[in-house]
């Protein structure tokens, strides 16, 4: 695609633009989401477009930026930490109770109640990695895995641990 085409362009965006929204809509079903997504997918390549960037395939460039706009989204959404309360002394107590509890408790321990609860493959990851400290390579080794195996499952063991901490802190909450 070439540099200042409008008319290029928007035969592309006619063409691709419900392709786009699915992708977005079928994910989050949210039709604003959807939306905006897909027109900051569109953007982002029109802005590539005109600062010149040599593109071979645009439906393929596309896609990744909407692959990547997915992505972004995702860490965006479920990166938000809010915290409820009913009053700054609420606040208080509760951030000095849970300061105190923390300090009171090992590190391993403090890891171990949640790795334990992580599913199998995971859970052998996470203890080699963040308890007995071994590189990806030794994990690799003892568990007889390569070592974007490792990179991948242990990857996924923090997201999960992300998600078992903010549940258990929720229920604390409650």
């Amino acid at each position: 695609m070439k540099k200042n085409n409008p008319k290029l362009l928007e035969e592309f965006y006619a063409q691709h633009v419900e392709t786009i929204y699915r992708y977005f809509y079928y994910r989050c079903l949210n039709k604003s989401t959807a939306e905006d997504l897909t027109s900051e997918s569109f953007i982002a390549l029109a802005e590539k477009i005109n600062n010149g960037a040599k593109i071979d395939d645009a439906t393929k460039y596309l896609h990744g930026i909407a692959r990547n706009n997915w992505n972004a989204y995702l860490r965006d959404k479920y990166n938000l930490k809010v915290v409820y309360t009913d009053g700054i002394e609420d606040l208080a107590v509760s951030v000095q109770h849970d300061a105190q509890e923390w300090a009171d408790t090992p590190l391993e321990a403090r890891a171990s109640k949640f790795i334990n609860r992580l599913p199998k493959k995971q859970k052998e990851v996470a203890h080699r990695r963040l308890i007995l400290k071994q590189t990806n390579k030794e994990v690799a080794a003892s568990i007889g895995a390569d070592n974007n195996y490792v990179k991948v499952t242990f990857r996924r063991a923090l997201r999960s641990l992300e998600r078992l901490i903010e549940t258990d802190s929720q229920e604390a909450e409650q």
